[in-house]
């Protein structure tokens, strides 16, 4: 499951009240999720309805969290094993550590749900966007088969991944970048370079005016009588995208991205600003 990630926001001192929470029993969860879900981590199809509708609510759990500790939060993600639970990283101990711990509980006892509250001082989500900015385009021009940089916030580590077929050449990779910015690494090594996708079928990659990343869109299409494409809910959710490029027209400016209510739908559209595009669905 993907980490969720954080904006800044203000510390507020006290402790929430969750009364008027959403209830997960309300949530109405597709039977091919369901499904999925059980066949992916290996439980009953019963746990799987369960865990997902407590999924659901992360946007609620994250928005308090960050109204109250923006700047103490490295992430917050899912952890989706046998031993399900939510896992909340902070930057500090002390006062404000307790406070996110005294949160977490209620929360916990609210959804029946395991959190763990971890330290892991000193980098905040903003730190750590940070050191994937400004590593990328190092990593990039010192390794040509750089693929991909990212945080595995499970592990608290920086994820890379490069195209390099030669086993000398991953061995020096593996030894050079045990350690980014002081943060431990995740090296894969993927089996062929990532490449743009068709487009007929979208593939296109979006700009963001201030994060370092790499999305593709999906297959183009229309909604509401205006053109785009559909991509994942993550990428377009709270980011600011540009343009988005094809390799059949300039880059194109776009809309205001249509997210779904529920985060268990991880498909949004992304409408362009133009009155045509190459390919249909």
């Amino acid at each position: 499951m993907k980490a969720k990630v954080f904006q800044v926001g203000l510390l507020v001192a006290s402790i929430f009240a969750v009364t008027s929470m959403a209830h997960a029993e309300d949530v109405v969860i597709q039977p091919l999720a369901i499904e999925s879900y059980s066949k992916d981590f290996k439980v009953s199809t019963q746990e799987a309805e369960r865990r997902l509708k407590i999924e659901s609510q992360l946007d609620y759990i994250v928005q308090k969290l960050n109204e109250q500790f923006g700047e103490s939060i490295a992430s917050v993600y899912f952890d989706n094993g046998q031993d399900f639970k939510l896992v909340v990283r902070t930057t500090k101990k002390g006062k404000t550590e307790r406070q996110i711990i005294d949160l977490s509980s209620q929360l916990s006892k609210e959804y029946s749900l395991p959190i763990d509250v971890v330290a892991n001082s000193p980098r905040n989500f903003r730190s750590i966007q940070n050191i994937i900015k400004n590593q990328k385009s190092t990593i990039a021009k010192k390794y040509d088969g750089f693929q991909t940089i990212g945080y595995d916030p499970k592990n608290d580590a920086i994820y890379l991944s490069f195209y390099e077929p030669d086993i000398t050449n991953q061995n020096e990779i593996k030894s050079s970048l045990k350690k980014v910015s002081g943060m431990d690494t995740i090296i894969a090594f993927l089996a062929a370079p990532i490449a743009l996708t068709a487009g007929e079928s979208g593939g296109g990659h979006m700009n963001y005016s201030y994060v370092d990343s790499l999305c593709t869109g999906g297959f183009t299409g229309t909604m509401n009588g205006k053109l785009g494409i559909l991509t994942a809910t993550h990428c377009v959710y709270d980011k600011t995208i540009s343009s988005y490029n094809n390799n059949y027209y300039a880059p194109v400016s776009v809309g205001t991205p249509i997210i779904p209510e529920t985060t268990s739908h991880e498909i949004a559209f992304l409408p362009l600003n133009t009155t045509s595009i190459v390919g249909s669905v």
